[in-house]
């Protein structure tokens, strides 16, 4: 049974010139086998069909690999645009894991750990945060900007590493409603919207209600909303239980988040 729609589209195209078949002869392509050779009224000579095949599959993979070339520059650009605003300084925004030297095997044992930390970002991360406690000089800031680094260059996600202070700086000044260019609340959901956020110098900050709020509602807020925040201090644990206080200990331990000791000699002397 003749398609008459297939019929009614080839009386249609029959109309335009460049469909129009004036002439047929058997033609040899140098390269495939014999084929019919159809001159249409416009002049124009049909080629070899595997020729044709093999041009538009050559000018497909071309289009995709300029598609991909272009996906490429603009990650790279929208990485570059977050490393701005990570506040990684550029002592620490090239830092890797891999860079992080390993003489001991407390240090292979952590190293391991913020590995496992890092390789949850890549299926969904759990949530669950870290805390980096210790000694100057052991390296964890280097660690947790490499976490930085990697959220943002290979998940094209944002993440920020910044001062206790700086962060309770940023909340206070939500607060001054003639100044302020964002609310206090803005600020929060800012901050709770990073993929990854890492706290350094805890334990530095006065010690403020004021501070401990700030610290507080920003954690919380990450904590509810499941995003992991590491934080980092040069104290001991008893120390670091004092300055974030009871309320956001017991949820950094919570879901399998870990206090991890880096108490060798400062790596830098």
């Amino acid at each position: 049974m003749v398609n008459q729609s297939l019929v009614s589209v080839g009386s249609t195209l029959s109309g335009f010139k460049q469909f129009q078949i004036t002439a047929t002869a058997e033609a040899q392509c140098p390269r495939h086998s014999a084929y019919i050779e159809n001159t249409f009224a416009t002049g124009r000579v049909s080629r070899c069909p595997e020729c044709d095949r093999e041009a538009t599959a050559k000018q497909e993979a071309e289009e995709n690999e300029a598609r991909k070339a272009a996906d490429q520059e603009r990650k790279e650009r929208f990485a570059a645009e977050l490393m701005g605003n990570s506040g990684l300084t550029p002592r620490f925004a090239t830092k890797t894991i891999k860079g992080y030297v390993v003489e001991t095997q407390a240090q292979a044992d952590i190293v391991e750990r913020i590995k496992d930390f890092g390789g949850e970002f890549a299926q969904g991360h759990s949530g669950r945060n870290l805390a980096l406690i210790g000694n100057t000089g052991t390296g964890k800031s280097h660690l947790a900007a490499a976490l930085v680094g990697y959220v943002i260059r290979k998940l094209n996600r944002p993440a920020r590493f910044m001062s206790v202070s700086a962060l309770s700086r940023m909340i206070l000044e939500s607060k001054d409603f003639k100044k302020a260019k964002y609310t206090e609340s803005q600020v929060i959901e800012a901050m709770a919207s990073l993929e990854l956020l890492v706290i350094d110098e805890i334990g530095v900050q006065s010690g403020s209600d004021a501070e401990s709020r700030a610290l507080f509602d920003v954690f919380n807020t990450r904590y509810e909303h499941m995003k992991p925040t590491i934080f980092i201090s040069n104290l001991q644990l008893d120390g670091f239980a004092a300055a974030v206080g009871g309320r956001i200990m017991s949820r950094l331990r919570e879901d399998g988040g870990e206090i991890l000791s880096f108490n060798w000699e400062d790596c830098r002397k």
